[in-house]
């Protein structure tokens, strides 16, 4: 198979990943706390039968934790993050970590997020107190007061430097990393605004220019493979005559 080809099919599986990746940003533009996924390519050369052939290669992907804008809603329980931490939730899947604000009050009285997950207190303890006994107000360190009683304190947490965050396979903008994810000690470095929440950190415009820009590549990539493969097709028909 000429080297080209192998050009043009990496390019056009580049593409799709890329591709993929873009679409997901734009369809979560709107998700708050949503941070947007990057993935970088690169030229790499390899020997194909005595033949040198560049190919694309997909890097590692990784999420931008450029904060979003903050709006107020207004909401007693929502809660924008101001600096680098992450809420912590309980999924079916194990804590996961999220910059997601919006919660709730579950019938049971346990703090949940929007999806319904169990928002959790620094210890990795769910949080409950009495749906029905009024207003909450919420610190900037996380503590939750009702009726003048501190009911408990949602969790901050940060994770180590250098660490891999990655989407989570739950969905629901949650994210996960590979090393443990520490609670927060002092709130300087990480607190809460109650009544507010971050918003996607995708830049709309932008996504969808990329958005449109990296549908027509791989449209181009995947041409090229085509015709590539048609004029090999052509060759072999030539020589079987």
């Amino acid at each position: 198979m000429p080297s080209d080809f192998y050009a043009a099919l990496s390019g056009a599986l580049a593409m799709e990943s890329r591709l993929n990746t873009v679409a997901n940003n734009v369809a979560n533009m709107s998700t708050p706390g949503f941070k947007a996924e990057i993935v970088n390519f690169e030229a790499v050369l390899s020997s194909h039968a005595k033949q040198t052939t560049l190919f694309a290669q997909e890097g590692e992907p990784h999420i931008s934790m450029q904060p979003g804008a903050v709006q107020q809603t207004g909401n007693a329980l929502d809660v924008a993050i101001q600096g680098d931490g992450f809420l912590q939730v309980q999924t079916g899947d194990g804590p996961k970590l999220s910059r997601d604000g919006r919660m709730t009050i579950g019938p049971d009285g346990i703090l949940r997020s929007v999806t319904g997950y169990p928002v959790l207190d620094g210890g990795g303890a769910e949080i409950a107190f009495d749906p029905a006994a009024g207003q909450v107000t919420i610190g900037t360190d996380g503590t939750i007061v009702q009726n003048d009683q501190v009911q408990g304190q949602i969790g901050l947490f940060t994770v180590p430097a250098g660490a891999n965050i990655t989407p989570a396979m739950t969905g629901d903008a949650l994210l996960e990393s590979d090393q443990a994810p520490q609670p927060v000690a002092e709130r300087s470095v990480a607190s809460l605004r109650q009544g507010y929440i971050e918003d996607s950190n995708v830049d709309p415009i932008r996504a969808i220019t990329e958005l449109i820009t990296v549908q027509r590549n791989y449209e181009h990539m995947t041409s090229a493979k085509r015709d590539r493969l048609d004029a090999l097709q052509e060759a072999i028909n030539s020589l079987g005559e």
